[in-house]
């Protein structure tokens, strides 16, 4: 489906067959199954208002933009009021911290200083199958006037260009946003053919629909694994709402980030044991 800047592509679309349904009836249900959880705090609010009242939302999708988002914009400054659980069941456990390796949990944040502004951190795989009942479930909580901000990342083999990609200032940064946004972006909006896929893509596409402001900020890297480069290109978004309005002062913003590289490099390590 074209739309704004650039295109963003279904998340799933596929030519089906007849046996493509008996294959589909072979999946694990628990594959499929996603549930949005809310502290008791958070439901009792649902009771009294039926949805929960945000200005803006900001959904970090990915290793580089949850660690940028854990840098600059959690740290102590917000409190866990719900996790949305994919491929998961009821029986199966989770640390709702994000710190396992089998985790599948996003943690959606409430701001202690600013109680509108709501982060959602994604650092696990959300399926294509996943995908639209990640977001339906999300946003039929939230206000419908929220504002939505995502950010996310691929590598650079994604990036399509007559340029060649040693001539590219990787990590690059570029932009996609719903006809109903009306700022203005912090980096060139992605031009066409290049298209962007997954939940970005449902969360943008949703957004459109139901005609929700919304912008998608996505880096891509020519590195393969997390990186502070990477990271950090993400930094010019500081400077606009409503990242600059919740920006935290962290003089040890480098030592983090080097110790979230460190620990996903262990992570990435251990898949060879």
């Amino acid at each position: 489906m074209a739309t704004f800047f650039g295109e963003v592509l279904p998340v799933f679309s596929r030519a089906v067959e007849d046996e493509d349904d008996d294959d589909a009836a072979l999946l694990p249900h628990q594959e499929q199954y996603v549930c949005l959880r809310w502290s008791p705090e958070t439901r009792r609010i649902f009771e009294e208002k039926q949805t929960l009242q945000c200005s803006s939302i900001i959904i970090a999708v990915g290793k580089a933009a949850t660690a940028f988002a854990n840098t600059y914009l959690v740290e102590n400054n917000t409190d866990v009021i719900g996790t949305i659980c994919s491929g998961m069941s009821n029986r199966e456990s989770n640390t709702l911290c994000q710190r396992s390796l089998r985790d599948r949990t996003c943690n959606i944040h409430r701001l202690k200083n600013k109680s509108d502004v709501l982060l959602c951190l994604c650092n696990t795989i959300v399926t294509p199958e996943q995908a639209f009942s990640w977001t339906t479930q999300l946003f039929s909580s939230l206000d419908k006037s929220t504002h939505v901000t995502v950010i996310s990342s691929s590598h650079a083999s994604e990036y399509k260009s007559d340029i060649p990609s040693s001539d590219l200032p990787f990590p690059m940064l570029t932009a996609l946003k719903t006809s109903t946004f009306s700022g203005k972006a912090v980096c060139r909006y992605l031009q066409q053919p290049n298209t962007v896929t997954g939940l970005p893509a449902q969360i943008l596409t949703y957004c459109q629909s139901h005609s929700l402001p919304a912008v998608l900020y996505h880096t891509y890297t020519d590195v393969l694994y997390l990186d502070s480069i990477t990271i950090n290109s993400f930094k010019p978004l500081l400077r606009i709402s409503p990242f600059r309005d919740i920006l935290l002062k962290n003089p040890r913003a480098a030592e983090k980030l080097a110790k979230l590289t460190e620990v996903d490099a262990a992570a990435d390590n251990n898949l060879y044991i």
